[in-house]
């Protein structure tokens, strides 16, 4: 059986933020993933920052049952310049038919109708958000990929969570909670404290929180890292939890951190 990968499609008027993101947490996960530039020379060459793959537009349609998440870094307001571009449309229609997900920035104007019209319906797809929160997304995308689990398909449409604030005073049970309800409708959930107390107190809540998931049938994954915040207007360090929910069918795959690096190419 064909590896599943993702596919960023690239012209040279697309987000780049979002396509770099995308690429170096996926390929932090080990997931194939290449950028395909749409059309012409100079957006072919300035996709080789990112990656080794010269793959045409029509050599990626050729592939298209081995593309889990097709990821397109514009919204659909400036999709008009593709309207005579038969490929371009065809890869996203096959890749929506055959259940894999579509990934785009969200509207940032009237949209025309008739481009809208080819498009897969806007529950069936994933938008990107902004800036700041890319490389959570990313990692977030990511793993639902590699779970396979359909997580993000549930919730294609309710943004970013709420950033769970703990403090030395929080109770974990009430915190934990709040992680649990916010895991229930997002599918991960993000915590953030400062200061070795409050650092206790949330890594309880998550312990706790676990066990209000387990008649969801859900497990979770914590990723922390430090963080550097404001307080009073001085600068401090704080750990950031992103915790992220999977069926519990699933808990003897391989964890995303365990995932080996994905090979050199050739041209490495």
């Amino acid at each position: 059986m064909t590896a599943k990968k993702s596919v960023i499609l690239w012209a040279s008027y697309f987000d780049e933020l979002a396509a770099i993101s995308i690429v170096h947490t996926f390929r932090q996960l080990g997931i194939p993933t290449e950028l395909v530039a749409i059309h012409q020379r100079e957006e072919k060459q300035r996709s080789d920052v990112l990656t080794h793959s010269h793959k045409t537009l029509d050599e990626t349609v050729a592939t298209v049952k081995q593309i889990a998440c097709l990821i397109i870094p514009s919204s659909v307001t400036v999709l008009g310049h593709f309207e005579q571009d038969p490929l371009f449309w065809q890869l996203i229609h096959s890749v929506d038919a055959q259940g894999g997900r579509v990934v785009m920035c969200q509207p940032d104007g009237p949209a025309d109708p008739e481009i809208a019209k080819q498009l897969p319906a806007p529950e069936r797809m994933i938008f990107l958000p902004v800036a700041d929160k890319l490389l959570v997304f990313a990692r977030w995308l990511g793993q639902g990929l590699l779970a396979g689990d359909g997580l993000n398909h549930l919730y294609p449409r309710r943004g970013m969570p709420p950033l769970i604030r703990v403090a030395n005073e929080s109770n974990p049970a009430s915190v934990a909670g709040a992680m649990a309800g916010i895991i229930r409708d997002y599918g991960f959930a993000e915590a953030q404290s400062v200061g070795a107390a409050a650092g206790n107190q949330m890594l309880k809540a998550a312990a706790i929180a676990k066990s209000y998931l387990v008649a969801d049938r859900l497990a979770l994954s914590i990723t922390p890292d430090f963080v550097t915040v404001r307080i009073g207007g001085f600068p401090r360090s704080a750990i950031h939890l992103f915790i992220r929910a999977r069926p519990t069918e699933m808990d003897n795959r391989m964890d995303w951190t365990e995932v080996p690096a994905p090979a050199p190419t050739k041209d490495d």
